[in-house]
């Protein structure tokens, strides 16, 4: 495993070494980064460092501390510069700034090249959306082909691979609230996490957190059904009201990247400093919901056309959340969340 430390918010990061060497993004203020290489050495011909500069027993490869050399020219030059430094270089003594590609900040500048009704539905039309896409629907495919073909023993590929469609599932919940995040700060495209592989204590608490934003959601109704014991017209106000409040719960665990973002000054107060276009927001994602809701139950008979819907439900819910991230980027001063 390889530790080291987000130069920008000083969060302490843990990855497979396989991902040494790559760029990625902080989970939790997602500034570009490059995955440190524990091998990498000090260049060649550099003398060895007097026992004085050594850093003290107590402090670890990683550490921002032990990170820190006596200024020289190049430091100078790009001391101004606003782009984090590759640990890995600064600790070998060279100080050359790195950052995003012109691609990538193209896909982080807010703009988008083609109308914005066509660009929202190519959101996860890239290779890290279609990579997701495929693996939460042809992994599932394939369990349930291979358990056919084996007929009666199928039970034996079943059992393993209802774990692994729990698994899958968890990793797109995750991913979902990466969407939510990356559009937030201004992607326009799906955005890419080969660096950032969830554990899964990260997955389970990505569920929790769903969990938690519908449970918060729906407590008015809850309290209400458990005092009078009826459906009513109240009880259906009430069920409205926690729909439309989801959203921005959901939205606000994912930016304050905490259960902390569920505090009910902060929601309401963020539904009525942007409301007309919040409730716009709502209406969209609403029939997004009910688009899904009824095709599936026209689909239930049939398997294989449901199965097919399957793809366009999970690419719905992608572009759900970039338009959920989307407005966040949009309307953050009138938000005024401190993240």
């Amino acid at each position: 495993m390889v530790r080291f430390q987000c130069q920008h918010c000083g969060a302490r990061l843990q990855v497979s070494e396989a991902q040494a060497g790559k760029k990625g993004r902080c989970p939790h203020c997602k500034t570009p980064l490059v995955v440190p290489n524990p091998s990498v050495s000090a260049p060649a011909g550099e003398p060895p460092r007097p026992a004085a500069a050594r850093a003290p027993a107590t402090v670890t490869p990683y550490d921002l501390a032990f990170l820190e050399t006596p200024k020289n020219e190049s430091q100078a030059h790009t001391e101004g510069s606003s782009l984090p430094r590759d640990p890995i270089l600064t600790a070998a003594g060279s100080y050359e700034a790195y950052g995003e590609s012109a691609q990538e900040q193209a896909e982080h500048s807010g703009e988008r090249k083609l109308p914005w009704p066509i660009d929202i539905l190519l959101y996860p039309f890239n290779m890290a959306g279609l990579i997701t896409l495929a693996i939460v629907i042809v992994i599932p495919l394939l369990i349930n082909l291979a358990a056919g073909l084996v007929g009666p023993f199928g039970f034996f590929i079943l059992i393993p691979g209802a774990v692994v469609d729990g698994v899958i599932g968890a990793y797109f919940l995750w991913y979902v609230g990466q969407c939510i995040a990356d559009s937030a700060i201004g992607g326009v495209r799906a955005p890419e996490t080969i660096a950032q592989a969830p554990g899964i204590w990260d997955m389970i608490t990505q569920i929790v957190r769903l969990l938690a934003c519908i449970a918060v959601s729906l407590l008015p109704m809850l309290i209400y059904w458990l005092s009078v014991q009826r459906v009513d017209a109240v009880f259906w106000s009430l069920l409205a009201f926690a729909a439309a409040l989801c959203p921005m719960t959901l939205l606000a665990v994912t930016m304050f990247d905490s259960i902390g973002g569920l505090n009910p000054l902060i929601l309401l107060g963020s539904v009525f400093s942007t409301f007309l276009p919040y409730v716009g927001l709502v209406l969209v994602l609403g029939s997004m919901i009910f688009l899904i809701a009824n095709v599936r139950g026209v689909l239930a008979d049939y398997p294989l056309l449901g199965y097919t819907f399957g793809i366009t439900e999970r690419y719905l819910v992608l572009v759900a959340a970039h338009l959920l991230g989307r407005f966040y980027w949009r309307y953050k001063e009138k938000l005024n969340w401190d993240v």
